[in-house]
């Protein structure tokens, strides 16, 4: 830990002096911060890029067109995704009461909700008079009707060994060179009709993708088309109150229940919002983000009469596989081994397994839903073009295994009085079970207590499902999960989880039944509107192979993980907010050496008296003992390019970002981001190795309104 003291206190003393002054003006977006906490969980997890843009897609759509509160329903309230059941509840049962809220802060008066809360929704949400229903008339659509182009550029400065020149065929032919240009390009547009219909389609070209060249060149007759970008998606989608509740044509996520049977995108576990056990929010929605393998793709539609309602789909999609046999007289695959998760076809391995293997999927949901209870039942099947056979592996001896298998399951909720019960039970072609039930409880006023279970059989299966787990899958696991969450006043809020797992069968790198155990606390202070501080602690303990053992059989030894941060983010005036952090970090695995890690990072943004310019600054120092020791820390990014580095080794970051609303209708975003090491003098490996210490990313989004 190299990095000087002197520095480290100069920056400390600056997060503890800013946070004494104030004003009386406008708030922070506090959900902006909790929605970071949870992408940097999934970050965390993950074993490949993500695109967060589903993710983030429902709260940019609120932000928007904020939601009413005096006149949504509970289905409403719970896609807004930032209530829990014990809050959506008592907040109904006041309006039913004592009738509209008049202003935002009387939420204070119902249980359940705190400043912290209030700040957390205040962006997505307003209080307004119970408006009539829009109705679908020419009139009011060519009236109410938005549409947006974004275009977006981006490319990393330095040049990495995939884009080295000159060059030659045989570098190419060796997968040894990107075939494209180190640009990512993309593409959205979207045209609504208030929140009744949208229609979008996205374009997208991944850095070394080729574009309108090479692979994204199909031959039509005597000429050449070309398909330009590497990634298409459209969707049409529609959302009603009458019998036709949603349908959608293209690209969309579906989801039922607590996704044991079927969840396509990704979705939260464990994070910060500890009450956050339960699934909730749409079962259809359209797709938006990039990844080739992510999404559905056909048609989907909802329907309701009285208390029943049906959901119905189709879908089928090529998927990125690892083809391994080909059928002899019309090529086509016959069988694969691995299924592609990345998305990325920048050589010329990538793009001999694009779209290589179709896959079918149809099936259905029927639900009787009242006001306290609603229970569901699901049943689909699933069909690929050809056989999925993995190479054996101890670990992956009971995962799926040739073309096809069908789902079922049944998931419930109930909520009476201060008690929400939820839960869903699943069962795979061969038998095998996977169960969920939960319990989401007000012991008082100021306490809320959620315990779930989950019991997932090791050879259940069920390809598109993400239940709450501490793994990525839904199959060899067992465990229980507690959380709870305390007002201790009107501005102090302790919070925290427990949960304790086992793997009754191996898994990649754990070669024998595995446990663990992780759990977080949190304290959080809101002394006013402006401040908000945050001191967490988390911890977790699993287990897998010894390094280096050259004993014949593999031994587990105990991997544990801390984490301390302290944040806080402070509006000190209607012009400017600053955010500041502080973490430290501990990698510890049996009989090894113990690594440590240190962040401190601070930010900035403000608007610029009298113009339409605002600024982003974010300044951070990291010094990390090893990879195993890094910390992942979002920041302020354009709106469809959102990522979570990891920092780890030594050195410091920027990031200079501006938003600019040129007119009315056309707003700009660049941004200027730089990491520095001064332990190293190679960043990355393979083709993305660059040589030097440093790593310069340049974006910019340009966005028409209409």
């Amino acid at each position: 830990m190299k990095i000087q003291l002197k520095t480290l206190i100069t920056l400390f003393l600056l997060l503890i002096i800013q946070t004494n002054t104030y004003s009386q003006d406008t708030l922070p977006n506090n959900e902006d911060i909790m929605m970071q906490d949870k992408m940097e969980t999934i970050a965390e997890q993950a074993d490949f890029d993500i695109d967060y843009s589903t993710l983030l897609e429902n709260l940019n759509h609120y932000k928007e067109n904020p939601l009413n509160l005096n006149s949504s329903s509970r289905e409403e309230l719970e896609q807004l995704g930032l209530l829990n059941d014990i809050q959506i509840c008592s907040l109904l049962s006041h309006i039913h009461q004592y009738g509209n809220l008049l202003e935002i802060y009387e939420l204070q008066s119902i249980d359940g909700f705190n400043l912290e809360t209030i700040l957390r929704i205040l962006p997505y949400v307003k209080i307004g008079t119970n408006n009539p229903e829009n109705t679908l008339s020419l009139k009011n659509i060519f009236k109410k009707e938005k549409q947006q182009l974004s275009l977006l550029t981006q490319k990393t400065l330095e040049q990495s060994a995939g884009y080295s020149t000159p060059y030659t065929q045989s570098e190419l032919d060796a997968n040894k060179r990107y075939l494209g240009s180190p640009y990512r390009l993309y593409t959205k547009y979207s045209l609504t009709f208030s929140d009744k219909i949208n229609f979008g389609f996205t374009c997208n070209k991944d850095a070394g993708a080729q574009f309108f060249t090479g692979s994204n060149a199909v031959p039509r007759n005597s000429f050449q088309f070309y398909k330009g970008f590497d990634f298409y998606s459209a969707h049409l989608f529609y959302k009603g109150k009458g019998i036709l509740k949603s349908f959608v044509l293209g690209d969309y996520e579906i989801r039922f229940g607590q996704g044991l049977v079927l969840s396509s995108g990704l979705s939260f576990s464990k994070t910060p919002d500890v009450l956050n056990s339960r699934r909730m929010g749409n079962n259809l929605v359209p797709y938006t983000a990039t990844n080739a393998n992510a999404f559905m793709r056909g048609a989907a539609t909802t329907i309701g009469f009285h208390n029943i309602e049906f959901t119905s789909f189709y879908s089928y999609h090529k998927l990125d596989a690892t083809v391994t046999v080909t059928d002899s007289t019309t090529n086509a695959p016959s069988i694969f081994s691995s299924l592609g998760t990345s998305g990325y076809h920048r050589t010329y391995k990538e793009l001999a397994g694009k779209e290589a293997v179709g896959l079918t999927m149809f099936g259905g949901h029927i639900a009787y839903k009242t006001n306290n209870l609603n229970i569901g039942i699901t049943s689909y099947h699933t069909q690929f073009d050809a056989d999925y056979i993995r190479k054996t592996k101890p670990y992956n001896l009971f995962d799926f295994s040739g073309n096809m298998n069908n789902n079922y399951g049944i998931d419930y909720s109930y909520f009476f009085k201060n008690y929400s019960f939820f839960g869903e039970e699943a069962r795979s072609n061969n038998g095998a079970m996977a169960y969920l039930n939960g319990i989401l409880m007000s012991v008082d006023s100021r306490t809320t207590v959620t315990v779930l279970h989950r019991y997932y059989d090791k050879e259940y299966q069920a390809l598109q499902s993400h239940g709450f787990s501490e793994s990525s899958g839904t199959s060899n696991e067992e465990g229980i999960y507690i959380g709870i969450s305390s007002n201790l006043n009107k501005h102090w809020t302790l919070s925290g989880y427990y949960d304790e797992f086992t793997f009754p069968w191996l898994k990649y790198l754990v070669n024998a039944p595995s446990s663990g155990y992780n759990y977080l606390v949190q304290l959080s202070y809101t002394p006013n509107k402006k401040v908000t501080m945050v001191l967490r602690y988390k911890s977790k303990l699993n287990q897998g192979n010894e390094s280096g053992n050259i004993a014949p059989i593999d031994y587990l030894v105990n991997i544990k993980q801390s984490d301390l941060r302290w944040s806080v983010q402070d509006k000190i005036s209607s012009y400017v907010t600053i955010a500041d952090r502080v973490e430290v970090t501990q990698y510890v695995k049996e009989g090894q050496t113990t690594y440590h890690g240190y962040l401190i990072a601070q930010s900035l943004k403000f608007k610029i008296p009298k113009t339409k310019v605002t600024m982003d600054l974010l300044y951070a120092l990291f010094d990390t003992d090893s990879y195993y020791a890094r910390i992942y820390s979002s920041g302020s990014d354009i709106p469809n390019s959102f990522s979570i580095p990891s920092y780890y080794y030594q050195g410091s970051a920027y990031t200079i970002m501006m938003h600019y609303q040129v007119i009315k209708r056309i707003t700009i975003w660049l941004r200027y981001s730089q990491t520095v090491y001064s332990n190293k003098q190679t960043i990355s490996s393979g083709l993305d190795l660059i040589n030097g210490n440093t790593k310069t990313d340049v974006s910019a989004e340009l966005k028409f309104t209409f």
